[in-house]
């Protein structure tokens, strides 16, 4: 994942964004710009087969852009909230 991410990033992506197993990742910074190898989950309420899947957790990501550049770049974890049902 490692490679990739930087080879994006090495043939002009501003930021990368990973996704898989269903859990947060790793924040990097290449050439001062983010890799985010796995947000996890953003809600997970249903599940599979109907099943509910309680206790997931994720990030959220906010990218600040000026001029057509990241500007900044800030992420909080999210988790479910079973008395709001998500």
């Amino acid at each position: 994942m490692t490679d990739i991410a930087r080879a994006a990033i090495d043939a002009g992506a501003d930021v990368v964004m990973g996704h898989g197993p269903h859990y947060p990742l790793p924040v990097a910074v290449y050439n001062g710009r983010p890799i985010f190898y796995g947000l996890g989950n953003l809600t997970f309420s249903t599940g599979h087969l109907g099943r509910k899947h309680g206790g997931w957790i994720g990030m959220m990501v906010e990218i600040t852009l000026e001029r057509g550049a990241v500007a900044g770049c800030h992420f909080r974890f999210v988790r479910s909230d079973e008395a709001s049902g998500i």
